[in-house]
């Protein structure tokens, strides 16, 4: 008499039931590698934008410092050092600008509102200078004041009478 042995193996539902779970898992996986992939994207872009600013602050804030004078010439800000050099920036739509020599640096930065205080309404010295980028929701305020000395008042006064 012949006689069978029995295999032990998976039934055709055991191995269906198994594939669906599979799939399940492995598109769950799919998805959230995509939604990780888009959030590191968008962070990423965030990230350039943020050190954009920065760096637009930090050497606005140093020209500001160190210069003499500041005025307020046709959305141009003169800035004058005591080595009689010359730095210029432009406010456009869509950028900021600035030149030194024949060097242009630019800044890919909206600029929404740009405010610049000058002492009197005779003079176009820039004594404060208030900066707004706005990106989404969020608010970059760059607020800078120069505080100008007695003697270089006086003197830019006497030089005006």
């Amino acid at each position: 008499m012949i006689r069978f042995r029995k295999i032990k193996s998976f039934t055709l539902v055991e191995l269906v039931i198994a594939l669906l779970v599979s799939g399940i898992v492995i598109s769950l996986a799919g998805s959230t590698y995509l939604l990780i992939k888009k959030t590191i994207v968008t962070s990423s872009l965030d990230y350039e934008f943020d050190n954009r600013v920065m760096d637009l602050a930090m050497v606005l804030k140093h020209d500001f410092d160190r210069a003499s004078v500041i005025s307020n010439q046709d959305n141009f800000l003169s800035l004058q050092f005591p080595s009689r050099k010359i730095i210029n920036y432009q406010f456009g739509d869509s950028f900021v600008t600035r030149q030194v020599g024949e060097v242009v640096d630019s800044f890919l930065i909206k600029p929404a509102v740009v405010q610049m205080e000058t002492l009197s309404r005779d003079n176009e010295l820039v004594s404060k200078l208030y900066l707004l980028i706005q990106l989404k929701d969020i608010d970059y305020p760059i607020h800078l004041q120069k505080d100008y000395s007695l003697d270089l008042l006086f003197q830019l006064d006497h030089n005006l009478r």
